[in-house]
């Protein structure tokens, strides 16, 4: 009998579940096996998102663009 578990978080959930009660996930295909879901995992791995790095860089710019704006407002009312 395969073992039940969440495609999200991977723990183990109940035959029948159809949201993980560790994560939250909906529970749709629960015929994967614990195998299965590892080489998925290690696939996903491989390739991490950049998303969060993305998103850093992004409000790294963000913030010292406004810095210079402000430096250089600061500096023309010196004047």
């Amino acid at each position: 009998m395969k073992e039940w578990i969440c495609p999200n978080c991977g723990r183990e959930v109940h035959p029948g579940d159809q949201i993980c009660m560790y994560c939250g996930a909906q529970i749709h295909n629960t015929n994967v096996t614990i195998e299965e879901l590892r080489k998925g995992t290690q696939k996903t791995m491989e390739k991490p998102s950049n998303r969060k790095f993305l998103l850093l860089v992004i409000l790294g710019v963000f913030i010292l663009v406004i810095v210079v704006f402000l430096l250089l407002w600061f500096l023309v009312l010196k004047r």
